[in-house]
């Protein structure tokens, strides 16, 4: 019922011969955003086919083995046909694409070395501890909706994301350098990030930085604000990394082809420009034009320059 309201909506479900080239041009163009929308759906298909769920569990301290989340493949090559005889775990299983914990309570799951997966995903959990000590393809978890969780790496970690959760953990047990970033907003409580400082002698001390606490250092000039002249009203996004050997947490600020970047490194892009000469850049920095509004502003398709760019940027 809603795909085929919104299909009408976007007036997919049109019959009938088009009245002429403009009308001919815009059901082309509504035949490709329906050919777009199917190719969507079934990429999502395949995409929860190819995950492997661990859900519904409360209370249970276990190791999420190899075994478990492998998916049976065909002599064909293809997934095994469940119910089959090809179903059968044998030594021709591939890892499963994702593991996503869902609606869990009061748990811990470990990941083994031996075990290899794509990409993990935790959601909707309470008071559930996921220790990481295998290979994720791609070094990247998400975590959303969740509280009281706590996420120990044993491996490097390219990207954590952190959405509307309370009073989590990142826990690195090999220090800072395991990780890329760490993506997070509309956090509540405290999201602490975790570390193992190794000294000379060898003996190992913990250190932490409450990121809620560390988005509400940002300045103001790089918090997230409703841009009204541009009507762009955001959700603020952060990000942390490791910056000169110390976490540093950013307003991530999406520039006009939308790419997630920060108002620091958009501010050495801009300077930089501006000392190769491009008058775009130097007349940004000659008003003090601020990176969010500049930024807004050509993703609205109001572009520089300006007849007057002191009053289009006044307060």
């Amino acid at each position: 019922m809603l795909s085929a309201q919104s299909d009408s909506a976007l007036g997919l479900n049109r019959v009938g011969t088009p009245n002429g080239a403009a009308e001919h041009e815009e059901i082309q163009k509504r035949n490709a955003l329906r050919d777009a929308k199917e190719s969507w759906r079934a990429r999502e298909d395949v995409a929860v086919a190819q995950k492997h769920f661990v859900s519904d569990e409360i209370g249970v301290v276990r190791v999420i083995a190899s075994e478990e989340v492998a998916r049976p493949r065909s002599t064909s090559g293809d997934a095994a046909v469940p119910g089959t005889h090809e179903e059968t775990p044998s030594s021709s299983q591939t890892p499963t694409n994702a593991i996503h914990v869902k609606n869990c309570k009061d748990c811990r799951f470990t990941l083994p070395p031996s075990l290899k997966t794509a990409k993990l995903f935790v959601e909707n959990c309470v008071n559930v501890t996921l220790d990481v000590n295998c290979m994720v393809i791609t070094q990247h978890l998400e975590i959303w909706g969740s509280t009281g969780c706590k996420l120990v790496f044993t491996k490097p970690v390219a990207t954590v994301q952190v959405d509307s959760c309370t009073d989590c953990e990142i826990i690195l047990k090999n220090g800072l350098e395991d990780l890329g970033a760490v993506v997070h907003a509309t956090c509540g409580g405290f999201l602490n990030l975790v570390w193992s400082d190794t000294t000379g002698d060898e003996s190992s001390n913990e250190s932490s930085v409450d990121l809620v606490l560390s988005e509400k250092k940002v300045t103001p000039d790089e918090a997230a604000k409703q841009i009204s002249k541009s009507g762009v009203h955001e959700t603020p996004q952060f990000i942390t990394r490791l910056i000169n050997n110390k976490p540093l947490t950013e307003h991530v600020v999406r520039d006009k082809d939308e790419y997630p970047t920060t108002h620091r490194e958009l501010l050495l892009d801009r300077e930089e420009a501006a000392k190769g000469g491009d008058t775009h850049a130097q007349t940004l920095i000659k008003n003090n034009v601020p990176i969010e509004l500049d930024t807004s502003n050509e993703r609205a398709g109001t572009y520089w320059p300006f007849p007057n760019p002191d009053t289009f940027y006044g307060p």
